[in-house]
């Protein structure tokens, strides 16, 4: 249970009712009780009194996480106590001394929305480094295995610098992202473990669909199979940021954000497009004939299922995921504002 305790008004465990969608993420009570705010009150006078003496014991008496808001001389002491003390801008040096955060305005909605901020950076960089990761360990176990068995070098320098320019876009616009409602109900926490197991097992699986285009290639020519195994390597690499970007099956997850959608688009574009110009013959490139689009289609399809598959299995046992009510929500998807300092 969080608790947050508000100087400004006599009223506030009544008035605090409004915030209680912070559910799971700041203040956690019982709603629609007749005996709630009794309880809360209760609760609340033993904290304040508790905070404001400098009791340490609170945390276990109460088994509470503490936000103190004051702007007074007297509130100091609790807001310095307090897990998070919070002031305003036009309060008293001392209180505003020992605050975590300022307001600019007597308004916890900025707190609010900073933390759906926060949750939604923090959800973005870890998917930018399981794309990562698994991009690259993908990329070193193909390498690794078809340096056995291939008597030339399966991608030239300038063709796997062009594939890694290329998802570079939407890997950049990935900081723009939605995110799903999961990512914004509770606060995350660095998993090492995990993200270097995702990268492991992803990036195993782009191996396995990179060997089959290796192998159904190889007989068809250097020029041939290096068209397309770059085209196979740069789109798996597209269609592990699209169904890494969500634990849910890639079709039920948000929508992209419209600069990851239009960057992807247009990477795609731009790769066949260098493919079937005049320019791929600087790149090394032949066009596919139709049969041979087909087939990397297949493979293609075949690495997206698999993929959804080995998500939905590896979310499943590692990972739990919260549920969130429809007004937190509301709260937490509310535009940044600009009075969280």
């Amino acid at each position: 249970k969080n608790l947050i305790i508000d100087s400004f008004s006599k009223n506030s465990a009544l008035n605090i009712d409004n915030a209680t969608d912070l559910v799971n993420g700041f203040i956690d009570y019982a709603r629609n009780k007749k005996d709630t705010i009794k309880n809360f009150r209760g609760e609340l006078e033993y904290v304040v009194q508790h905070v404001a003496i400098g009791d340490e014991n609170i945390k276990k008496d109460t088994n509470q996480t503490t936000a103190f808001v004051g702007d007074g001389i007297n509130d100091a002491p609790a807001i310095k106590e307090a897990d998070v003390g919070i002031s305003v801008n036009n309060a008293t040096d001392v209180a505003k001394e020992a605050a975590d955060i300022i307001l600019v305005k007597k308004s916890l909605n900025a707190v609010v929305q900073g933390i759906s901020g926060g949750r939604k950076v923090f959800s973005n960089i870890i998917k930018y480094i399981f794309n990562t990761l698994a991009g690259n360990f993908g990329n070193i176990f193909t390498v690794g295995l078809g340096s056995i068995f291939i008597p030339f070098i399966p991608l030239t320098p300038v063709q796997i610098i062009l594939a890694n320019f290329l998802t570079d876009g939407p890997m950049i616009a990935i900081s723009t992202d939605n995110v799903d409602d999961e990512e914004l109900v509770k606060p995350k926490k660095w998993d090492i473990d995990g993200i270097v197991r995702i990268g492991g097992i992803f990036g195993l699986i782009s191996t396995v669909f990179d060997l089959i285009t290796i192998i159904y290639f190889l007989h068809l020519g250097e020029t041939i199979f290096r068209t397309a195994l770059f085209l196979e390597v740069f789109l798996s690499e597209v269609i592990i940021i699209i169904s890494l970007r969500s634990a849910r099956p890639f079709f039920k997850s948000e929508l992209l954000s419209l600069p990851l959608l239009i960057s992807t688009c247009l990477v795609v574009i731009i790769a066949f497009g260098l493919v079937y110009s005049s320019f791929g013959t600087y790149f090394g490139f032949e066009p596919l004939s139709v049969n041979q689009i087909g087939v990397l289609v297949a493979i293609i399809t075949g690495y997206l299922v698999t993929t959804e598959i080995v998500k939905n299995v590896y979310y499943s046992t590692f990972r739990k995921v919260a549920v969130a009510d429809k007004e937190t929500l509301k709260l937490m998807r509310k535009k940044i504002s600009p009075d969280l300092h």
